[in-house]
């Protein structure tokens, strides 16, 4: 799948197992604005403990990492749950394709 690809792109060219492939393997090697975003706070943190005086702790990569929402901490089960119903919606609408 190719960055940047549309949604109903991507739906006329993978199916779910592949595309459940490609969101576990981007939990492991992140890719996109996701890893510029990690190589951006790698610098930051990089220049920052390079400048820092003594007695300054030093910062961690995830220090410079955005936040852009308030992440509720999902239960193993609300997760299940979204990932079927997302599944369900994408596997009718496959269908109805057809």
């Amino acid at each position: 799948m190719a960055l940047g690809m549309s949604v109903r792109r991507a739906q006329e060219e993978i199916d779910v197992d592949e595309f459940r492939n490609w969101l576990a393997y981007e939990r492991i090697e992140p890719f996109g604005p996701r890893r510029q975003e990690l190589m951006l706070a790698q610098l930051c943190s990089l220049t920052f403990n390079i400048n820092r005086g003594k007695g300054v702790p030093a910062s961690k990569v995830e220090d410079w990492m955005p936040e852009f929402r308030a992440v509720r901490k999902q239960s193993q089960q609300e997760i299940k749950h979204r990932l079927d119903l997302f599944f369900s919606v994408y596997e009718q609408h496959q269908e109805a394709r057809k």
